[in-house]
């Protein structure tokens, strides 16, 4: 069993409330702080690369990314809260 680096369970939860853009998640809380952004992008790639988080570009001016989460991600969100 592959253990989760710390604030995964809180991006996580923050993507079970809908999409969210990366400065959304930049303003979730880990404890008392919130999450570097280095770490946030590092947790969102191997979050996407696992398939628990979906990435869409969106073509605007300038292009952003929302993230979300997966089938997959839904189910192993459920099993951590219980």
């Amino acid at each position: 069993m592959k253990v989760l680096p710390k604030g995964t369970f809180e991006i996580l939860t923050a993507l079970e409330k809908g999409p969210r853009r990366f400065y959304e998640l930049a303003l979730t809380r880990v404890g008392s702080k919130t999450i570097n952004r280095r770490t946030l992008a590092e947790r969102l790639k191997m979050l996407e690369k696992d398939g628990l988080v979906g990435r869409v570009v969106i073509d605007s001016r300038p292009p952003f990314a929302k993230y979300s989460l997966t089938e997959r991600g839904q189910r192993l969100l459920a099993l951590m809260k219980e």
